[in-house]
């Protein structure tokens, strides 16, 4: 059995609670909300500006849902599937999928009902970056060569999808994906990055070979194998496997494990790990002020609490406890801007 849910119920569910709405500059607001509904448990981030609007959904359904929305402006949406599956279609995009790991880009022509497959289970998440016709209009103008040939296609107003059933996500494509995601931390600055990491974002799409599968001489089979390491890495940091644990979960020996997460993501498999470790503790620094130092170094995988300062003062430059005091200040500076905004 399936579902059929269409946009205005997720709307309603979302309204009829208080949404918590953070409003960090005057040139863009963010929206978060985690709500259950009959048809599953989702937890959405909105952040709005001019041009350009950034959706993030992390949703666990209980069963295959179908979820149909109606399009009325014509945008150009970037996505990409960060875990688990979906499935895309409308009048002339039939069944696109999106598998774990992988992007696309369409155009919508804005007379569309879409219907999205979002397959039962949890740990699905999925991010929207939306671009105005108009914004990519200005950017065809300032970047003919770059922008021409997708601007061609758009003045037939057809939708379509740039890749049939999308593309193996880079590490270049995720990480910026993931800059755009994070941008209302930077405050004031956000839109002017914004609009610098779209740019960077299309041309990875449209201008570069590094959305091909066999990019520094891996196999397709390869790459999705050291994707898959990178998730093991991130759902267990705090007591990860052994490197030759994971080339065993994966299927592959020890050698190719060390020797193609390399060339991938630039960085040795414990040095990916002690990153993600610490931008963890940054989030705790940030969101946990009821979380002492020597429990943050418990929560993110660290034995001792003096490893911790010393990788995190190596990494960041200060010391966790000075961080944390200096990410505090900056947002009552923030939140004293916008109370006297107001």
């Amino acid at each position: 059995m399936t579902y059929k849910m269409f946009d205005q119920d997720l709307k309603e569910i979302l309204t009829s609670e208080k949404a918590y709405h953070q409003r960090e500059a005057h040139s863009f607001s963010t929206n978060k909300k985690t709500t259950t509904a009959r048809y599953g448990k989702f937890k959405i981030k909105e952040t709005s500006y001019k041009e350009v609007y950034i959706g993030s959904c992390e949703y666990s359904v209980r069963r295959d849902t179908e979820l149909y929305s109606s399009i009325r402006d014509e945008m150009i949406c970037f996505s990409i599937m960060n875990k688990g599956r979906s499935q895309f279609s409308c009048e002339s995009i039939e069944n696109c999928r999106l598998e774990q790991h992988t992007c696309n880009l369409f155009y919508l022509n804005g007379a569309n009902t879409t219907r999205a497959h979002l397959q039962k289970g949890c740990n699905n998440e999925v991010v929207d970056i939306i671009i105005s016709k108009n914004h990519l209009l200005e950017l065809t103008a300032r970047y003919p060569a770059i922008f021409g040939a997708l601007c061609n296609r758009i003045e037939k107003k057809q939708s379509f999808a740039v890749f049939k059933n999308g593309i193996l996500a880079t590490p270049e494509i995720a990480r910026t994906f993931n800059q755009i995601k994070e941008s209302n931390l930077l405050g004031n600055t956000a839109a002017l990055y914004v609009e610098a990491k779209v740019q960077e974002l299309f041309a990875l799409f449209l201008g570069t070979p590094s959305v091909t599968c066999n990019r520094h001489g891996v196999s397709c089979a390869l790459r999705n194998k050291m994707y898959e390491v990178k998730q093991l890495l991130e759902e267990s940091y705090q007591t990860p496997p052994s490197l030759a644990q994971l080339a065993q979960q994966v299927g592959t020996s020890e050698t190719s494990l060390k020797t193609c997460f390399k060339k991938i993501f630039g960085q040795t498999v414990y040095s990916y790990l002690v990153d993600y470790r610490l931008n963890k503790a940054v989030q705790f620094l940030k969101n946990r002020p009821e979380l002492n130092i020597s429990e943050i170094a418990f929560l993110t995988g660290y034995e001792h609490a003096p490893h911790f300062c010393t990788a995190f003062k190596r990494k960041f430059g200060y010391p966790p406890k000075t961080y944390r005091n200096i990410a505090s200040r900056q947002a009552l500076e923030m939140d004293c801007a916008i109370y006297r905004d107001e």
